[in-house]
């Protein structure tokens, strides 16, 4: 589960130019698996507090993370596509990186920052921050 902020972008290369106080807070959950302890799958969902409906996104990427050592710290990227539900119904792509840090074998913290590609609408960035439980 986390809590997340999403900002409009006129185009990625923007970026930098934002405004953070034209975006929304909201929150989301999702599920990862991985295959290895470098590669795996994971899926999202974020709901913004925007007024409009329950969920606007759903995605789905890949995830490659860099555990290293012992420290309990694993960067990673990842990258996928997904749904855009509101403020329109279209198809997106997204890219982003993070970083984990496993407090200890059964839950962890992370963040994360993404970059939103979509057609018919603004482009998006997304910044999570929240809590990773393992099973």
């Amino acid at each position: 589960m986390f809590g997340s902020y999403v900002a409009n972008e006129r185009r990625i290369e923007d970026l930098f130019k934002t405004n953070i106080r034209h975006g929304t807070w909201g929150g989301g959950v999702g599920l990862n698996y991985f295959f290895t302890q470098n590669f795996g799958i994971g899926g999202d969902i974020n709901m913004p507090a925007n007024g409009g409906k329950l969920i606007d996104n759903a995605y789905g990427q890949l995830i490659a993370r860099i555990p290293i050592a012992c420290s309990g710290i694993a960067p990673y990227v990842f990258g996928g596509g997904g749904r855009q539900i509101e403020p329109s119904w279209q198809w997106e792509g997204h890219a982003g990186v993070g970083i984990e840090y496993r407090l200890n074998p059964g839950w962890g913290i992370f963040t994360d920052a993404r970059y939103t590609w979509v057609k018919n609408t603004s482009d998006e960035i997304l910044f999570r921050g929240g809590l990773r439980f393992v099973f």
